[in-house]
C-alpha cells in the first residue's frame, strides 16, 4: 500500500497539504494523485527566487472539497524565494471560477482577477500553524503541496453574497 502522510493546518477537507509516511485508504491515494500536480519538491530547489505556474481546471475542483466552487479555469503564478531556513511564497491567481447564483440558484461564470496572497513555510522539526500567514513543517519531508492554499486564495476573494454580474 502507498504511504504518505498530510498535515490539514487550516484543512477540514483533508486534503493533502504536505507529505511524510503513513499508510493510506485507496481514496486518499486517488486524492493524492489528482492534486500531486500541485507539489513542489523544495528540496531540490536552490535558494534563491524561483517561479511556477500551475493550470487550476476541473479537475483540480472535484479533487478539492468544497462547495463554494463548482469548477473553473485559472491560471496561479507562484514566486518562492528560498533560503536556509525558509519559503517565502506568493501567489497570483487569474482566471474565471463557476458559481451558483445566491438569488436564482443559476450557474454562472465569475471572473476571478489578481487573487493574491504571501505565506512563509518555516523548516522546523515538526508541523504547526504559527499564524495565518506562518508555517512550520518538518525539514525531513522534501515535498509540499500547494493545492489547497491555492484554493484558499481564490475562496477569499468571493464576496459573500454570489450575484450573476448583469
Amino acid at each position: 500500500m502507498p504511504r504518505i502522510s498530510f498535515l490539514n493546518f487550516f484543512n477540514p477537507t483533508n486534503t493533502i497539504l504536505f507529505k511524510k509516511s503513513l499508510p493510506l485508504q485507496p481514496e486518499k491515494v486517488q486524492l493524492m494523485s489528482a492534486l500531486s500536480t500541485y507539489d513542489i519538491a523544495y528540496k531540490s530547489l536552490e535558494n534563491g527566487d524561483h517561479k511556477l505556474q500551475f493550470t487550476v481546471n476541473q479537475e483540480f475542483f472535484d479533487s478539492i472539497e468544497g462547495d463554494l466552487i463548482l469548477g473553473g479555469n485559472l491560471i496561479a503564478n507562484l514566486d518562492i524565494h528560498k533560503t536556509e531556513q525558509m519559503l517565502q511564497l506568493h501567489f497570483d491567481i487569474n482566471g474565471t471560477i463557476r458559481a451558483v447564483c445566491d438569488v436564482c440558484l443559476d450557474e454562472f461564470d465569475y471572473p476571478i482577477e489578481d487573487a493574491e496572497g504571501d505565506l512563509v513555510v518555516k523548516f522546523g522539526d515538526h508541523y504547526e500553524e504559527l499564524s495565518e500567514e506562518l508555517y512550520m513543517i518538518d525539514e525531513a519531508d522534501e515535498v509540499i503541496n500547494v493545492a489547497q492554499w491555492i484554493y484558499e486564495f481564490i475562496a477569499v476573494t468571493l464576496p459573500i453574497r454570489m450575484e450573476h454580474p448583469e
